[in-house]
Formats: C-alpha cells, sequence, structure tokens
C-alpha cells in the first residue's frame, strides 16, 4: 500500500490492515450493539457442512479453504471490526457488501475516520477533519468538508481508498499463518469440538504461532450447518513486554438484501478538481 505525503505528513490511507485485523492485528466494529466476547459453549453434534463429513474430523486447512471459498461467493454481507487494547474495545470498522459490484466501507482510526463507498466504476470517498487536515492544504480540506471526493475507483490517485472496498475472502494470515516478517511461525493447527456461538452451531479452527518474544493466537468460527460460512474471526497477540491486543471480525447478514445510497451529486467534489498527485512508493 501506499502512502499520501502531504504538508510533511506521512499517512496510509486505506484499510489493508483492517482487513488483516482478525489475522495479525485492507476487507472494517461499527455497530453500535455490544459484541459477547464469551467463549462458544459445546452443543450437541450436527450433521456437518453441507452434507460433508463431520466437521470436527476434517483437516484445519480444509475447513478454511471452505470458510474462505464460502465468504468469497456470497453475494452480500457484513463485516464489523473492532479491536481490544489495555481492556478497552473500540471500533476499528465495518464493511457492507451488497451485490459484487456495490459497497459501503467504515475506517476509525487514530488519524480520523474515513468513509468509502462503491458502485462498480464510481468511487466516492468521505474524511473527518482531522484525516482531511494531514492530506490537504487548507483551501482543499474546506472545499471537501462533509463531503465527498468522488471519482473512478480505477484511478491510481484514488488506490488507497479503493482498496477499502476490494473484495476478497478471509485474510490471508488467517489462511497460511503470519507473515514471514513478522517472525513467528505455527506451533499448532487444530479443529476443536462443534460449539455454540449464537445459537448457531459452529466449528472452530484455532492456529498458535510463536517466535520472537511474541505469540499470536488466531480462531475462525465456521458455521457447521448449512454453507461454511465464517462467522467470527478473533486473533490474540502477547507481545514481549506482556501487553496484548485482540482483533475481532463478525460476519453477518449473508446474500441478504442490504441497504445501499449513492452520495448526492450536490455533496460530492469530483477528484479531477483536485491535485492529486499519485504518491511515489
Amino acid at each position: 500500500m501506499k502512502s499520501w505525503r502531504r504538508r510533511g505528513a506521512s499517512v496510509t490511507v486505506g484499510v489493508a490492515w483492517v482487513l488483516a485485523l482478525s489475522a495479525c492485528g485492507g476487507d472494517g466494529g461499527g455497530s453500535a450493539e455490544p459484541r459477547d466476547d464469551a467463549e462458544p459453549t459445546e452443543s450437541a453434534a450436527t450433521e456437518g457442512l453441507s452434507g460433508l463429513a463431520g466437521p470436527a474430523d476434517m483437516e484445519p486447512e480444509e475447513l478454511l479453504r471452505l470458510a474462505d471459498e464460502t465468504l468469497r461467493g456470497a453475494e452480500s454481507f457484513t463485516a464489523d471490526m473492532s479491536q481490544e487494547v489495555g481492556g478497552t474495545s473500540l471500533p476499528a470498522g465495518d464493511l457492507l457488501f451488497t451485490t459484487g459490484e456495490r459497497c459501503t466501507s467504515n475506517l476509525y482510526s487514530a488519524e480520523g475516520n474515513v468513509e468509502v463507498i462503491q458502485d462498480a466504476d464510481d468511487l466516492w470517498v468521505r474524511m473527518s477533519p482531522e484525516t482531511l487536515a494531514l492530506i490537504f492544504d487548507e483551501a482543499q480540506v474546506q472545499q471537501l468538508a462533509n463531503r465527498y471526493l468522488h471519482g473512478s475507483a480505477d484511478d491510481p490517485a484514488l488506490a488507497d481508498w479503493a482498496e477499502m472496498c476490494e473484495r476478497g475472502g478471509l485474510p490471508v494470515a488467517l489462511l497460511e499463518g503470519q507473515p514471514a516478517e513478522y517472525g513467528v511461525e505455527t506451533t499448532s493447527l487444530t479443529v476443536e469440538a462443534v460449539s455454540d456461538h449464537h445459537g448457531t452451531p459452529v466449528v472452530t479452527v484455532r492456529r498458535e504461532e510463536s517466535g520472537d518474544g511474541s505469540a499470536v493466537t488466531s480462531t475462525v468460527l465456521i458455521a457447521a450447518e448449512g454453507e461454511p460460512y465464517p462467522l467470527r474471526t478473533t486473533s490474540e497477540m502477547e507481545f514481549e513486554d506482556g501487553s496484548t491486543m485482540v482483533n475481532v471480525t463478525d460476519y453477518a447478514r449473508f446474500n441478504a438484501e442490504l441497504p445501499f445510497h449513492r452520495p448526492s451529486d450536490d455533496f460530492s467534489v469530483e477528484a479531477d478538481e483536485l491535485d492529486l498527485a499519485v504518491p511515489q512508493p
């Protein structure tokens, strides 16, 4: 991912790190409803994933592959992401995909908030005052205040923001483990017995990783009845100094009719009206 460099600051704008939240800490929580962090309780065995053999007896790699393929194949879904640091849980972002070409994405960070809306080739970006001030000059900040920046999703100058609506599956680190540069290696990859998550039978794939004074424990809760959708991913990082960071992504509303609204032209500024130079790597 590139960084916008403006007025002496280097700011990464995009959500690649949000899409990786569940795996290590982009494809997002924004919900005001509290989430239940309790471990799933055991329930009776089920018929298995989509008529396949008992899920608890399947290889973890196969379960992860099925969950990834099923998520990629969903016509629509939502994802709410949150991060817990020092015992405090904060929203990190949310995603809404409706059909293959429509998306609404929000990113929340210490640098401000970013909202991205995509409808096929059209892309709209709205930023909080804090984010605008980090990227644009004063005149442009005033021009974009409470307005959407509109342009083509293929515009290289908007590439970082377009990544926030990039359709994909589970983060690579959940499927294959942390990147090599993180200095940790997988020590175990296991499948736990069928349990219950908010009334839905699930099978849990757990990955343990350690090395270089840190450890990562990741879990993926996969629906054990019907289609094997991933329902929750959790990643807990333990650092050498004893501190921890927990990242959670909740997936829901698969193949449901989801609301989508295109911003009005009256509240949009065309990207070609601004001096948006593509940043150098």
